[in-house]
């Protein structure tokens, strides 16, 4: 009778160790099904954020006479290179307006001039990276004083 015993227990510890085997990988699976969601949202995330600051920017520098002006004025948190060509705003992780220091996220604004065009490329940058999350580029047309 104790060895009869001893067979079922023994089946019955192998069959749950089976299921927990089982049971253990699919969860494993699973969780790395949602760690992927998560890291496809927060990209998600980043790029319409990204498309909204450099839309936004492109739109006034084709409306407004000159851009970095009010830049200066409005983010004085940004940095304007010597060459006064380029402008750059940083971001925090929420993408929040914030210092240098605290930045994860960068908006490079630069604007060529050539004749009558005037030309804007604006790119977002994941700082820690150095990987581009969007790049979009702007043209106007600068009217002659004294033309109505």
């Amino acid at each position: 009778m104790s060895k009869q015993s001893s067979r079922r227990s023994s089946l019955f510890l192998l069959e749950l160790i089976a299921a927990i085997f089982f049971f253990s990988l699919a969860s494993a699976v699973c969780v790395r099904f949602f760690v992927k969601s998560h890291t496809i949202s927060q990209d998600t995330k980043n790029l319409d954020m990204a498309v909204n600051q450099a839309s936004t920017f492109a739109e006034l520098f084709r409306s407004g006479d000159d851009l970095f002006p009010l830049l200066e004025k409005e983010y004085s948190a940004g940095k304007l290179s010597p060459d006064k060509t380029t402008y750059t705003i940083y971001y925090d992780k929420n993408w929040e307006l914030c210092p240098v220091a605290d930045a994860v996220f960068s908006l490079t604004i630069e604007q060529t001039t050539d004749g009558h065009i005037s030309s804007g490329s604006f790119v977002v940058e994941e700082i820690k990276g150095n990987k581009e999350i969007y790049n979009l580029e702007a043209q106007k047309y600068i009217q002659e004083e004294g033309w109505n």
